[in-house]
């Protein structure tokens, strides 16, 4: 089995280098990396240049330097459609691997019929720290534990709940590169999360496997005010439109998550200008039980200030 590790990158050289090293260190190597590169300067390409020089291991470096830049959702995309392996990784470029993920990932392809497979994560702070009491936390929030290993959510249940993760999973080549992942201009800052909704909405099945596989950086872009509540926006108006037969099988869940995105996406809506959606949401079911709270009221003056202006 062939596998291409696909890396979008923009503006960080040197953590995308400690994302090559956690590569480099798999107990099961890829055929290939495939490197995108948004950057506007040549300082990552000169650093892959420099790094290739010394490189002694049989692993392919294809680097593609994108002028002017593609954006997240392009760059992926061109990474999946030039990528050669049986099995992609998709790899953010401040994170890292386990050694063993790829060895890992690949173990939990027990029949043809599954198509993307997924671990548990580790969260670190910007200097590669980990917070154990954190990592608890967020996988527990999304569904990561060995329960789930023996007692899987639906295929559509995980990419609802966000428990198929925005990277470090290992899919089907081809799948991948059916589904593609959608534009910004389509779903804003929620583009991970439509990629596993609409992965959901296909019914081949994934598995997760109850094993730590990532790490993921927790730095200030990534919790960032505006990507957050775009996100959230972006979300409620996906998972918001969500057709049948799902919306009836699903509905609890389904109704969960919008009331826990309800509050985000109106304060964005109002925003993004778009203050009759931003009323809708606030009269909506998802929120109607937060209406006459101090914050619910917050947000009723928050929209109609925007009416007036």
């Amino acid at each position: 089995m062939k596998i291409s590790i696909c890396i979008p990158t923009y503006h960080r050289p040197d953590l995308l280098v400690q994302a090559l090293e956690s590569c480099f260190a798999q107990t099961f190597p890829p055929i290939e990396i495939l490197i995108g590169d948004d950057s506007k300067n040549d300082e990552t390409e000169d650093t892959i240049d420099n790094l290739k020089q010394n490189f002694k291991k049989p692993i392919a470096i294809r680097y593609f330097h994108h002028k002017p830049s593609l954006g997240q959702a392009a760059n992926v995309n061109y990474l999946i459609r030039h990528a050669k392996g049986d099995k992609l990784v998709l790899l953010h470029d401040d994170d890292l691997l386990m050694p063993q993920a790829s060895e890992k990932l690949l173990q939990g392809f027990i029949n043809k019929k599954i198509k993307a497979v997924f671990g548990k994560h580790y969260l670190m702070d910007e200097n590669g720290n980990v917070n154990v009491s954190s990592t608890e936390e967020s996988n527990q929030t999304y569904c990561k534990n060995s329960y789930y290993e023996e007692y899987p959510l639906s295929t559509f249940e995980s990419g609802l709940l966000q428990q198929f993760p925005n990277n470090c999973y290992m899919i089907d080549r081809h799948l991948a590169q059916e589904l593609e992942y959608s534009v910004e201009s389509e779903v804003g800052d929620a583009v991970d999360f439509d990629f596993g909704f609409r992965l959901g909405l296909t019914g081949h099945q994934i598995k997760y496997i109850d094993e730590y596989v990532s790490k993921y950086r927790i730095s200030a872009v990534s919790v960032s005010r505006s990507s957050t509540y775009d996100a959230a926006y972006r979300v409620f108006q996906i998972v918001s439109k969500t057709k049948e037969p799902y919306r009836s099988q699903y509905r609890a869940k389904i109704d969960e998550v919008l009331r826990r995105k309800a509050p985000l996406a109106i304060v964005e809506a109002v925003h993004q200008k778009k203050s009759s959606d931003a009323f809708a949401i606030y009269l909506s079911k998802w929120h109607r039980e937060k209406i006459f709270t101090p914050q619910g009221i917050g947000r009723f003056l928050t929209i109609m200030k925007s009416y007036i202006n």
